[in-house]
C-alpha cells in the first residue's frame, strides 16, 4: 500500500521504483524479484567480487559505533561478531577485514574463529564506483521489449537477460551521444529504453 507519506522514487533511469519506507525496489518494465534497498555506510567485498555489498542496516549501526569508539579512544584491533557468526576485525581506519564463520571443526573438536581469505570491509561511499550515466535523458522516444528463449542464460558468455539488455541500453546511449549529439543537447530526441 502506497500513501503520500511513503514516496516512490524512480531510480536507474526510471527502470525501477523504490518505495522508501518499505525499503523495496520494484522493476517497472519487466518481471523481476523485488529487491531490498538499504541505507548504509558499511560494505564488504570478497577477493573475486566485482562490487561492494552493503551490510544490513542494524549491523551497520553496530559497526559504526565500534568504529567511532576505536577512533575516539585510539584503541584498534577490535573484534566484532556479525549475526551470522562472521568475525569483523577493525585493525585501523584503513584496514578492516571480514572473516567468514568456520563451519567445520578439526579432529579435536575446535573450530577456528577465522577461516579462509578475509573480505575487505569499507566505510563510506568514496572510491566505490557507481555506473549510473548522469547524461541519460529522462525523455523516452522508443520502448523496445526484448524476449529471449528458454533458460536463465541469454548469450554465449552465460549472462542473464538483464545484463544483456543493459549492454543494449549502453550501446544505444553511446550511439545517441556520438551520432545525435546536437539533437540530444537541444532536447529534440530522447533515449531508447529496453
Amino acid at each position: 500500500l502506497i500513501s503520500e507519506d511513503d514516496p516512490i522514487i524512480a531510480t536507474d533511469g526510471g527502470r525501477y521504483d523504490v518505495i522508501l519506507k518499505q525499503r523495496m525496489r520494484y522493476a517497472v518494465y519487466w518481471d523481476e524479484k523485488v529487491s531490498e534497498v538499504r541505507r548504509c555506510t558499511w560494505f564488504h567485498k570478497g577477493e573475486k567480487d566485482n562490487k561492494y555489498i552493503p551490510y544490513a542496516e542494524d549491523f551497520s549501526e553496530v559497526l559504526e559505533e565500534a568504529y567511532m569508539l576505536a577512533v575516539t579512544q585510539d584503541e584498534w584491533k577490535k573484534k566484532l561478531e556479525s549475526p551470522s557468526k562472521d568475525v569483523i576485525i577493525l585493525h585501523n581506519p584503513k584496514l578492516m577485514v571480514h572473516y567468514h564463520a568456520a563451519t567445520i571443526s578439526d579432529e579435536w573438536g575446535t573450530t577456528p574463529t577465522e577461516q579462509g581469505r578475509p573480505r575487505t570491509v569499507k566505510r563510506g561511499m568514496e572510491s566505490i564506483s557507481v555506473t549510473i550515466p548522469p547524461e541519460e535523458s529522462f525523455k523516452i522516444d522508443h520502448l523496445v521489449f526484448m524476449i529471449h528463449g528458454i533458460g536463465p542464460v541469454c548469450d554465449l558468455w552465460l549472462r542473464s537477460i538483464i545484463q544483456c539488455v543493459n549492454d543494449f541500453r549502453d550501446i544505444s546511449l553511446n550511439l545517441l551521444h556520438s551520432h545525435f549529439k546536437k539533437a540530444l543537447q537541444q532536447d529534440k530526441v530522447g533515449r531508447v529504453e529496453f
